[in-house]
């Protein structure tokens, strides 16, 4: 599925992600983004039946990933730029 796909699908189920997120922090809407994509797949497992159990407690818990933090902004802008470059170079 394509990425605008996607974006199409979570913004029909999720209004959140159509109406309210470029007034949010780019933090905030990683974090909705990542949940929204979460309850989707939940729904899709629950809808075809596959059970879903509790999770097991003797299981750690994964490391705690930061999805945004202000000091990697710079990297962040230039995998961007770095991209759209490709991405022009294709079709140009």
């Amino acid at each position: 599925m394509t990425v605008e796909r996607t974006f199409g699908v979570l913004k029909g189920r999720w209004k959140i992600l159509a109406d309210r997120m470029p007034q949010m922090r780019l933090e905030q809407q990683c974090e909705i983004i990542v949940a929204c994509c979460t309850l989707h797949n939940f729904i899709l497992l629950h809808l075809k039946g596959t059970p879903i159990t509790p999770r097991d407690l003797n299981v750690s818990d994964p490391p705690n990933v930061q999805l945004y933090n202000d000091r990697n902004q710079l990297a962040i802008d230039e995998l961007r730029d770095y991209i759209a470059e490709m991405l022009s170079s294709w079709h140009g």
